[in-house]
């Protein structure tokens, strides 16, 4: 890449962090213009030399507050995206990290603090990542949104993997409410996201199309009544309902519920490829958290979601003796 061959990299293997570089990713179907994160990258070199404590020690504080750990972008485990200082994000590149060394401290760190960890894996992975994936222990970060075949139909619940989290989205996809209403096509098309008018008709297309789909797949489960118009355009807690019950009909191990689906709030908590141009974190929920826990649409997705459980582990159950 041109960009790459006047840029200045400098990789010390004394230090544990490369300057002169930041990690992001590439462009991509959500993220017409790459993403630069503004964040240190790892000197693989100097890491291996340091026996990867630095690493271990950032694993032990955030393992230390929680029986769970979410590895966001976990592919950079084995390869992370550099863009040199005063290049853009689209002429980056991949620099490949020791991953089997990664994984192994990952895993180590794992047991001693008794933590289970989950791998966002979603993207451009390397061949064979999930299947290392599998084979150390590490949950997949399964979504709703991106569960479709090449027709575009959504994926039934018992196709999702019982090794991993199931959710409706991320922090940098749009609520439930929001891609209903189309408010994050809406924002995009705001701050020129999108790198052409034709990209914007044919993303607001194809969300008109994912709606359509996701109402057969929850009639399909019995989740909304025939009568249910399949191009609704209107959105209901009906809605959420079904979603989450859906999910929560999967084999996987975890269910992540966004407090966003069950309040009704439209915008996302993050929007990639902004910095200044969209308050990124900083929206405030819209109740206070002791009204979020007596909340009846939050008390009500969590009793729904308990029942889904509960009638699958008794399924699972009969299906082990054989009774009906």
């Amino acid at each position: 890449m041109p960009a790459w061959r006047s840029a200045s990299i400098t990789i010390s293997r004394s230090l544990p962090i490369a300057r002169n570089v930041s990690l992001g990713a590439p462009p991509d179907e959500w993220n017409h213009r790459g993403q630069d994160w503004g964040l240190p990258a790892y000197n693989p070199h100097a890491l291996r030399a340091a026996a990867y404590a630095p690493f271990a020690a950032i694993l032990r504080a955030n393992m230390g507050h929680g029986g769970a750990l979410r590895i966001d972008h976990v592919m950079g485990l084995e390869r992370t995206y550099w863009i040199p200082r005063g290049v853009e994000p689209q002429d980056g590149g991949y620099v490949r990290s020791p991953v089997a060394d990664m994984i192994g401290v990952l895993a180590l760190e794992s047991v001693r603090q008794k933590c289970l960890v989950i791998g966002e894996d979603l993207g451009t992975l390397p061949e064979g990542f999930q299947e290392r994936m599998r084979t150390a222990g590490i949950l997949s970060y399964r979504l709703l949104y991106f569960a479709q075949d090449e027709r575009g139909e959504f994926a039934a619940p018992r196709r999702y993997p019982s090794s991993a989290l199931v959710a409706i989205g991320t922090h940098d996809l749009a609520t439930l409410p929001g891609f209903w209403r189309g408010r994050d096509l809406d924002v995009r098309a705001e701050l020129g996201l999108y790198p052409s008018r034709e990209s914007e008709i044919s993303a607001r297309e194809r969300r008109a199309r994912e709606r359509m789909s996701l109402i057969k797949a929850f009639k399909r489960e019995g989740l909304l009544p025939h009568s249910f118009p399949d191009e609704a355009g209107e959105f209901s807690f009906d809605l959420v309902q079904a979603a989450y019950r859906f999910l929560a009909r999967s084999p996987a191990m975890l269910l992540l519920l966004h407090l966003e689906d069950a309040l009704g709030e439209e915008n996302q908590i993050n929007m990639p490829g902004t910095v200044s141009e969209h308050p990124n974190w900083r929206r405030r929920m819209l109740l206070d958290i002791d009204e979020v826990e007596r909340d009846p649409r939050v008390l009500a997705l969590a009793g729904a979601i308990r029942d889904e459980r509960r009638k699958g582990r008794r399924a699972h159950r009969s299906a082990r003796t054989g009774r009906g």
